[in-house]
C-alpha cells in the first residue's frame, strides 16, 4: 500500500509537464523505478528463494533418512568373501 501511495504521489511529478518539472523529473523517475523494482523483488523473488531453500532442506532431510544401499561392487566383494568361507567384512589377502 505504501508503494501505491508513493507511486500516486510521484506520478504527476514524472509524467505531467509544467514549470520546474524538468528539474525533478529525473529524481522522480529514479525513485519510481526503485519502488517498482523493490516491490517486484518482494512479491516474486523473495518467495521464490524461500521455496527453493525449503525444497533443498526437504531434499537433504529425505536423503539423510533413507537407508544407505551398497554399491554393486561392494555386494560382489562381500559375496566373493562369503563364497570363499571368509567372515563378513573380511577380504582375502592378495596372492603374489
Amino acid at each position: 500500500m505504501s508503494m501505491l501511495t508513493s507511486l500516486g504521489g510521484m506520478a504527476p511529478l514524472v509524467f505531467m509537464p509544467g514549470s520546474g518539472s524538468e528539474l525533478y523529473r529525473g529524481l522522480g523517475s529514479v525513485v519510481l523505478g526503485g519502488l517498482l523494482v523493490s516491490t517486484i523483488f518482494t512479491i516474486v523473488l523473495i518467495p521464490l528463494l524461500l521455496s527453493l531453500v525449503m525444497d533443498f532442506q526437504q531434499y537433504l532431510g529425505n536423503r539423510r533418512s533413507q537407508p544407505r544401499t551398497r554399491t554393486a561392487t561392494q555386494r560382489r566383494s562381500r559375496e566373493r568373501g562369503a563364497a570363499a568361507g571368509l567372515p563378513a567384512g573380511a577380504t582375502r589377502a592378495p596372492s603374489a
